[in-house]
């Protein structure tokens, strides 16, 4: 298990890319545990291609003046379990969690569960996920938001879809075999 504190006031980007084999402890739970003081704002950007089998586990507790925003894109080849809890305990915090991933003959499997403790104001919690199933790959999202306050902006959005057939016929009619196609589609998929 790793933890991240975070207790002074400051601004802090972490980008994480991984191009070849992504592992994080195969088969194992790796898990990360990310507390956030007042006053703090935390970017992590985390890139990942060609997945084994991973589990990953992201605990995330905020407090007051806080920020918080995750961009994760990956590319999926086998069993992905990516497992994200959030719980804001403060007020006047913001959480944004963005996934964008491939599922490539593999199966993903996300769970993100946000939660907005009582007698909190001013909060803000955004679960956004976007997955394509390509070469009859898997996908399966369970997106929860456990919010006990009133004062709240909460969202979540999640999108599971496979290769519009409509876009492989319009690149093939400017020239553009279907593999290249298929690429073009994905690498643009990744990084919208």
């Amino acid at each position: 298990m790793n933890k991240i504190l975070l207790d002074k006031e400051s601004i802090i980007n972490l980008v994480i890319v991984e191009d070849s084999i992504c592992e994080i402890n195969r088969n194992d739970i790796n898990e990360i545990n990310i507390e956030i003081k007042d006053n703090i704002k935390f970017r992590i950007i985390h890139k990942c291609k060609n997945s084994t089998t991973n589990n990953l586990k992201i605990n995330i507790k905020q407090n007051n003046n806080s920020e918080f925003i995750y961009n994760h894109n990956f590319i999926n080849n086998n069993i992905y379990n990516l497992d994200i809890n959030i719980e804001l305990k403060g007020n006047n915090s913001k959480n944004k969690i963005y996934i964008n991933g491939i599922s490539d003959m593999g199966k993903s499997n996300i769970t993100l569960n946000g939660k907005v403790n009582d007698n909190t104001k001013d909060n803000e919690l955004l679960e956004k996920v976007n997955l394509l199933n390509i070469n009859e790959g898997k996908s399966v999202v369970l997106p929860n938001m456990f919010i006990n306050t009133k004062n709240v902006i909460a969202d979540h959005a999640v999108s599971i879809t496979n290769i519009n057939e409509d876009y492989l016929f319009y690149l093939n009619s400017k020239g553009i075999d279907n593999d290249n196609a298929k690429k073009l589609i994905i690498d643009g998929f990744l990084n919208k």
